[in-house]
């Protein structure tokens, strides 16, 4: 790549490993690794884990955006998104309109990395060419604001012993127990994927997208959520059916609007839609010690495995 290409990345921990030292580099993801292969000098990274996926369609929307007003060509923007589970919610919370909202910020232990001091953040990587230290990017550093914010769900939130902030628990259950559905969560999904589609055709913005395992079948004929995959198992989706056929009245529009040729899929004779997850499994790739997310060698191979696809996608080579 030349000095004036610029990958923007997002998703949610499978695409943000956080924070990673010597030790423990097995935490890197795919975002590092095609950064490395196709040798991009600038790069905006705006994944952050337990996202939902309205908010990764935010985030990646808004440096995308930026850049543009900033006077990128949009010739020169490559972007990939990697999807996360339909029942993660974020919610916006802010001192002016949400009661005890100080309780529901504040940051305790584990729980920190929850919260999102803005609705627009992005977590830059790297803001200048390294060779050309004078040629910088556009501000985008992470907006400080104290007042008001997204808190992520990471998932259903009611049984999770890690959750130390017990105020900000209980406005999550608050949410989930009044207006969660996986209908609802569904629908969303369908809406964040085809908005980010939208802005980038658009903008003719080069861009491919994945998802962290299947999203898109259900549990049931009736819904429901999915097991999650985990180190040692898969889910045999070829076999459930599709969200879309069993919310076919509310889904189906935004179903057809989607262009799933800009999706990296991972399929077999039982997997359909699937993503790094399920490939990682059925090719015994190492995973962390939480047996959930795929170590940093993984997420090279799984790109590797695909990259003729991406590389179409994005028109290079």
């Amino acid at each position: 790549m030349d000095r004036d290409k610029i990958l923007v990345t997002a998703g949610c921990s499978f695409s943000d490993g956080a924070p990673f030292i010597k030790e423990n580099t097995y935490r890197k993801t795919w975002t590092n690794y095609i950064k490395e292969k196709y040798n991009f000098k600038k790069y905006v990274h705006t994944a952050q884990p337990a996202s939902g996926n309205e908010i990764i369609a935010e985030r990646v929307i808004y440096a995308l955006q930026t850049l543009l007003d900033s006077g990128h060509s949009p010739d020169n923007l490559y972007a990939g998104i990697m999807w996360s589970g339909i029942e993660r919610k974020d919610l916006f919370v802010s001192l002016r309109e949400t009661p005890d909202y100080k309780n529901i910020y504040q940051k305790d232990g584990n729980n920190a990395p929850l919260i999102v001091k803005s609705s627009i953040n992005t977590n830059v990587m790297d803001l200048r060419d390294k060779k050309h230290p004078s040629e910088t990017f556009p501000d985008m550093s992470p907006t400080m604001h104290i007042d008001r914010g997204n808190i992520r769900s990471g998932g259903l939130p009611y049984k999770d012993d890690w959750w130390k902030n017990k105020p900000q628990r209980d406005y999550f259950n608050l949410w989930y127990d009044n207006f969660y559905s996986v209908e609802k969560q569904f629908i969303d999904t369908l809406k964040s994927i085809l908005l980010v589609q939208t802005f980038c055709e658009r903008h003719n913005i080069k861009y491919f997208m994945s998802v962290w395992q299947n999203i898109f079948s259900a549990n049931n004929a009736v819904g429901g959520l999915p097991p999650k995959a985990y180190s040692t198992t898969y889910e045999v989706s070829r076999l459930k059916p599709l969200y879309v056929d069993v919310y076919k009245h509310t889904s189906k529009y935004l179903w057809n609007g989607l262009d799933f040729d800009k999706f990296v899929f991972f399929e077999n004779k039982e997997v359909v839609y699937g993503g790094l997850t399920e490939y990682a499994v059925i090719n015994e790739l190492e995973f962390w010690e939480d047996n959930g997310h795929v170590c940093y060698d993984g997420h090279k191979i799984f790109i590797d495995e695909y990259s003729k696809q991406i590389e179409k996608l994005w028109k290079i080579k």
